[in-house]
């Protein structure tokens, strides 16, 4: 299934960044936007949370797309959850909120695997969620010679989605 993807256009606080809808059941709730020119100095650009319908942070990129009661896969960004696909979430970023715990909880899944990068900030966050998800079995994952999931090829990301749900 695509997604739906836009442009920012040349001006304003979006210029340059290629637009991703979030959903949650189905609405748009909120947008991000990703810099395309590499000249900002953050990649990801949130719409503001009084613009929004629920903030970016209290919200997961990708729900609409996890199976409920099926096991879920938490990575930082969208582009780790294109790369992994159905069944991947995106806190969008290392940090988290707890609206997205109850986000996670919503999908009701039968096992969490956290798949954040390698960096240590990203690594002491995702132990941090881990505890917080109390309602299913949960575990802390990292990837072999690979920094981001986004770097995995389609191959490498099809394998990951497969070995999760046999756990």
């Amino acid at each position: 299934r695509g997604k739906e993807l836009y442009y920012g256009g040349h001006v304003g606080n979006f210029k340059f960044r290629l637009i991703l809808p979030v959903t949650y059941h189905r609405k748009l709730v909120t947008y991000i936007g990703r810099d395309l020119a590499e000249k900002s100095s953050s990649p990801y650009r949130n719409l503001e949370d009084e613009a929004s319908v629920i903030p970016p942070k209290s919200t997961l990129y990708g729900f609409d797309e996890a199976s409920p009661g099926s096991n879920i896969v938490i990575v930082e960004g969208p582009i780790d959850q294109w790369k992994l696909g159905p069944g991947a979430v995106a806190t969008l970023g290392a940090a988290w909120t707890n609206e997205q715990v109850s986000k996670i909880k919503e999908l009701n899944p039968n096992k969490v695997i956290i798949l954040y990068d390698t960096e240590e900030e990203a690594q002491n966050s995702a132990k941090k969620l881990s505890k917080q998800i109390w309602f299913c079995d949960c575990e802390n994952f990292q990837l072999n010679g690979v920094k981001d999931p986004g770097e995995l090829s389609l191959e490498e990301s099809k394998e990951v989605m497969e070995r999760v749900q046999k756990l």
